[in-house]
């Protein structure tokens, strides 16, 4: 028996584009979860489509991590505070501003990608922002 989706039509339905726009426009954009509990609305995701015998739609939820995890917004882990699957409302606040404040210095050129103490400069920037 096909597990249930929240529409009634079974996991299996899905089609890769539904995946997508899922992961990349309604649960951030649309949804009222908060970001400390995507990783686990995503994991659920992905054993539902891997039940249900899509695993090229449940790749799609990788692929989303891989891109969140080398974004050049995901704040860095430092020797104060390392990022894990799970957070508080505190801890994903945090993040959240952390992201917003290294995107800043990308636009305003403060950081620049792929340049010589990039890395140094992303974890001296957060922790003098978010944990300053």
């Amino acid at each position: 028996m096909a597990r249930p989706e929240p529409d009634g039509g079974s996991a299996g339905s899905l089609t890769q584009e539904d995946v997508e726009r899922f992961c990349w426009y309604e649960l951030p954009v649309k949804s009222m979860a908060e970001p400390a509990e995507y990783p686990r609305i995503l994991t659920a995701l992905a054993e539902l489509l891997q039940h249900a015998g899509r695993a090229r739609a449940a790749a799609v939820r990788a692929a989303y991590r891989r891109a969140v995890d080398t974004s050049l917004v995901t704040p860095p882990d430092t020797d104060l505070l390392t990022w894990g699957p799970g957070m508080g409302i505190d801890e994903a606040v945090a993040r959240s501003n952390a992201s917003r404040l290294l995107e800043q210095a990308l636009d305003d050129g403060t950081l620049v990608p792929s340049t010589r103490g990039y890395a140094a400069a992303c974890i001296t920037g957060f922790v003098a922002g978010p944990l300053g």
